[in-house]
């Protein structure tokens, strides 16, 4: 997480993220931001095979 504030979901999880946080997740299953609560928001998002 780059800047701003969100609630990002994975399954029935939820994670507040807050700039200097990072998740690693299994990308197969539901997920993406939930609530948008600090704008902008700006995140890197990096995929791998």
């Amino acid at each position: 997480m780059l800047t701003g504030k969100m609630v990002y979901g994975h399954g029935p999880y939820k994670y507040t993220m807050v700039p200097g946080d990072s998740l690693l997740l299994d990308g197969e299953g539901p997920h993406g931001p939930l609530q948008l609560l600090e704008l902008p928001i700006t995140f890197l998002a990096i995929t791998a095979k």
